[in-house]
């Protein structure tokens, strides 16, 4: 097998060097330079007896030069580069003691040497310039490569739970279907398949009004019916909406509401569709005889909805990325767990930003319960 190439080798070592010249202060990128310029200095002397005495004076100042610009920055190069020039000048032409007068050669040599440093010092700082946007526009894609590939595992898991989702209720329709059409089937079995019907066809409407959502916000096509009304009715409707669920559940609920009303300008269906969703979710993830609580309190201008529990809670690595779309706290593959889309949270989120206002989670870890608080401003 061929061995691989040393150029990413190179590259790093080359991006480790450069990063740790480039935090050294102003004043010791210069003396850096300064360095390098005795280093030339000292080989130019040292090669007097293999060179000629005056004979190519500029031998060994354009590495120094060069290895300034590249390493410490375009001043500290240009700082290299005139003491290089002084350095020609005064220890390498010829020149009659104690004069400045040179010879027109030398004045076109040393005017040459410097144009050249100077515009070498300027490529290098322009070429060191490509190579940080190079290195940033690097880390970019891969950082977008990283986002797509997990946007691209939380589609695929999305698939399959959306599946899963779907084929629950509409087995549970079709088996009712088939009780309702046996020849012999009593009322009370009628009355309890119209029972599952219903709900498991509601619960599928819950999943495609979910996706039509979803659908809407990404197009900016959602649009807000905004109207001013009592936040305190907006939690009561989503308490009743919900009061199935946390009874199901055998849940205990807490409710802390404000004597007085609590006047704002909002979409009531979706500020309701919001509640509602964490209040399913809260329901969802709490365990029976758990406690959920809702709250809503009014400081500083900002109405606060908070929805505690203390249920399965939240991992502390997937606190951050909860809110995106798809997202799911389970590893990807494993189906049925009752973890829904991965939608809810995200839909919540954005509608609660077009009022202009936010949504929090807080978790002490998995096991110790979950809190979520929508903020709203109100009016002055």
């Amino acid at each position: 097998m061929s061995s691989a190439p040393p150029w990413p080798h190179a590259a790093n070592v080359t991006a480790a060097l450069l990063a740790g010249f480039d935090r050294l202060p102003g004043a010791a990128r210069y003396g850096a330079a300064t360095v390098f310029f005795l280093l030339a200095l000292a080989s130019r002397f040292a090669l007097a007896g293999v060179l000629p005495a005056t004979g190519f004076p500029f031998l060994t100042f354009f590495p120094a030069v060069m290895i300034s610009a590249f390493l410490v920055g375009l001043g500290p190069g240009l700082l290299a580069a005139l003491l290089s020039v002084l350095a020609v000048a005064t220890f390498f032409i010829d020149r009659p003691a104690g004069t400045l007068d040179f010879s027109r050669s030398d004045l076109i040599a040393m005017v040459f040497f410097a144009g050249v440093l100077v515009i070498d010092c300027w490529l290098i700082h322009l070429m060191k310039q490509a190579l940080s946007k190079l290195r940033s526009t690097s880390a970019r894609l891969r950082a977008s490569e990283a986002s797509l590939r997990e946007a691209g595992q939380n589609k695929d898991v999305f698939l399959a739970t959306l599946a899963h989702e779907l084929r629950n209720p509409l087995a549970a329709i079709r088996s009712a279907a088939q009780l309702m059409q046996m020849a012999q089937v009593q009322p009370a079995q009628t009355a309890r398949a119209a029972a599952v019907v219903e709900r498991q066809s509601a619960q599928l409407a819950r999943l495609v009004d979910d996706l039509l959502d979803v659908a809407s916000i990404g197009s900016g096509k959602l649009d807000l019916q905004r109207t001013t009304g009592d936040l305190r009715q907006a939690v009561t409707v989503a308490l009743e909406t919900c009061g199935h669920w946390i009874g199901q559940g055998g849940q205990r609920l807490s409710v802390e509401l404000p004597e007085h009303a609590v006047d704002a300008c909002f979409d009531s269906s979706r500020i309701i569709q919001a509640i509602a969703n964490l209040l399913h979710n809260a329901a969802k993830f709490t365990p029976p005889g758990g406690a959920i609580a809702v709250s809503l309190k009014v400081a500083e201008g900002v109405a606060r909805i908070t929805i505690t529990d203390n249920g399965r809670g939240i991992a502390p690595e997937s606190v951050a990325g909860m809110f995106a779309m798809f997202a799911q706290e389970t590893p990807a593959g494993q189906r049925g767990s009752g973890n829904g889309l991965g939608i809810g949270l995200a839909l919540t989120r954005r509608l609660i930003e077009l009022h202009g206002g936010t949504l929090e989670a807080f978790s002490a870890g998995l096991g110790h319960g979950a809190e979520f608080s929508i903020s709203l401003p109100l009016p002055a």
